[in-house]
């Protein structure tokens, strides 16, 4: 018989959905897959204090911002991630990094393609007994979709069964997991949105990542925390990264009908790097290098009006 945790107080809640997931287990199950084993490395090594490298590719080793002193729950279920934290402010910290590192893993493929018809199809590298031979493989990108709140959450401690003998599991019940989960269906794209509440209880520092109110709700601008450079700019390198790869996934695939979950991620690094611009004085100068980088790939369209009118891309 289950029981619940006493600990029901307030709680910050995320709810996360792996973005095509559930088309892909459709075309290639091990493609699919592998978008969980993409974020399962990706977690491991911020256990383990140190920032991820790019997939295939041994670990830096450098250290990670300690980002898990505080994160309670991260519990994954199939496509699916819930992450709990006492305080809305740890679990945006927590996020940003995360977001960001899981698609950073694969994102190198993808900024610079071996074939820009499918930027996801890359060539490895694999030892035999007859020496080094080599292979194709599909590297889907792995975003999230996502809601967050703050309010009421119930930990239910419950018995699972697994190959047969029972093992205990957690659960999660309260009106902040139900608007979490409402809130992940309200944009396309891999966008992370949040309530006015849930970015109202988020301290100073942290609210930079948290964009203004529109349509009753924040957004998460995730792609900051890894945009920023040393002087608290954008980093060129890191924005070339994010831009070109989301770049080029939008205009290998802008015929299928997943195309505008690229074109939103694009408008998200843009506004992303817009606001990193107004933080560091340097607005105007992000802003021509969006534009230049934009013209260069060809996808000035998408992103013309967050370049001419970056007041939207202010914090909360």
């Amino acid at each position: 018989m289950g029981n619940q945790r006493p600990d029901s107080e307030s709680k910050a809640v995320a709810y996360l959905d792996l973005l095509g997931f559930s088309e892909l287990v459709r075309r290639n199950l091990r493609e699919a897959t592998s978008l969980i084993e993409n974020y399962n490395d990706v977690l491991a090594a911020t256990v383990c204090h140190e920032r991820p490298s790019d997939k295939g590719t041994p670990s830096s080793g450098k250290p990670a911002p300690e980002r898990l002193r505080r994160l309670l729950y991260f519990l994954p279920m199939s496509d699916s991630v819930f992450a709990v934290s006492v305080e809305p402010g740890t679990l945006v910290e927590f996020l940003v990094g995360f977001l960001a590192d899981t698609y950073l893993y694969t994102a190198q493929a993808y900024s610079q393609p071996e074939g820009h018809d499918d930027p996801t199809r890359v060539t490895v590298s694999e030892a035999s007994s007859t020496g080094i031979g080599q292979r194709g493989e599909k590297w889907p990108p792995t975003l999230f979709r996502g809601g967050l709140a703050y309010g009421k959450v119930l930990v239910l401690r419950q018995l699972a069964i697994r190959e047969g003998a029972d093992e205990p599991c957690y659960n999660l019940a309260g009106a902040a997991v139900i608007e979490a989960i409402q809130l992940e269906k309200k944009k396309k794209g891999p966008l992370v949105l949040c309530s006015q509440h849930f970015a109202y209880e988020v301290p100073g520092p942290i609210r930079r990542y948290i964009s203004n109110m529109e349509h009753g709700f924040h957004e998460i601008l995730w792609p900051m925390s890894r945009l920023e450079g040393s002087n608290g700019g954008v980093d060129p390198l890191q924005f070339r990264t994010f831009f070109g790869s989301a770049a080029n996934l939008y205009k290998a695939f802008a015929k299928h009908n997943y195309s505008s979950h690229y074109a939103e991620f694009l408008r998200l690094v843009v506004r992303s790097a817009v606001t990193l611009g107004v933080y560091a004085s340097s607005k105007a100068a992000v802003t021509r290098h969006i534009e230049q980088a934009a013209r260069e790939h060809g996808v000035l369209f998408l992103v013309k009006d967050l370049i001419r009118d970056g007041t939207k891309t202010g914090s909360a």
